[in-house]
């Protein structure tokens, strides 16, 4: 996340709570002020290939989900009595730590996406 600085009040304050922060930018237009600090951050991001995944969260696992959605692309979520079915976009990372969770190609007849990929859709 990026924060413009150039028009605010509190620009010190920012700086101090960005510098505590990994993912949060202090930017300005005017001086280029973080320019550096944010191609840095977009290429961590943009680093990660995104891989396709087919899993079923159980309910407990809420925090599962929510990481998927921070860190990836959600296509479909379905509630299903068992778990919530996810079909999604991940960093290769991700889907590793998402294999127990994968669901079978056999349990998605007629489905035309790839159940678990390790290459970049």
């Amino acid at each position: 996340m990026a924060l413009q600085i150039d028009a605010a009040a509190n620009a010190d304050a920012l700086r101090v709570e960005a510098a505590k922060s990994v993912d949060l930018v202090c930017l300005s237009a005017l001086t280029g002020e973080g320019m550096e600090e944010m191609l840095a951050a977009v290429e961590a991001i943009l680093r990660d290939d995104l891989v396709s995944v087919e899993v079923v969260i159980p309910y407990d696992k809420g925090e599962v989900l929510s990481k998927i959605h921070r860190l990836g692309m959600v296509n479909l979520e379905e509630y299903l009595p068992n778990g919530i079915r996810v079909q999604a976009h991940v960093p290769l990372a991700m889907s590793r730590q998402l294999l127990p969770l994968r669901i079978p190609l056999a349990a998605t007849p007629g489905s035309s996406s790839s159940v678990l990929s390790s290459s970049p859709s």
